[in-house]
């Protein structure tokens, strides 16, 4: 159990919102994932939990492509996330 609490201590979400551009960098250890998406057309999308033991899904969706967002979130801190991404990104 205590590796798998370190290996989680060293994944990172980064999340850039620019003027033209959202990017969102996932980096686990040595490996690292960007996805790009151009803001206007980026929607934020807080999906309810399938059953009730499950977290809720945040995600940034744009033309087809989806990313997840906040998954080292609480409940109430991805919903916080969600609204506050909302407001920078706006839902075009």
């Amino acid at each position: 159990m205590g590796d798998r609490a370190v290996r989680r201590g060293q994944e990172r979400e980064i999340l850039e919102i620019g003027g033209t551009t959202i990017s969102m960098e996932l980096i686990r250890g040595p490996h690292r994932q960007m996805t790009v998406f151009p803001r206007h057309w980026t929607k934020v999308k807080l999906r309810a939990p399938l059953h009730g033991l499950h977290p809720s899904r945040l995600s940034l969706e744009s033309q087809e492509r989806t990313c997840g967002v906040g998954i080292f979130l609480t409940e109430d801190e991805r919903c916080s996330l969600a609204t506050r991404l909302k407001q920078l990104i706006g839902n075009v």
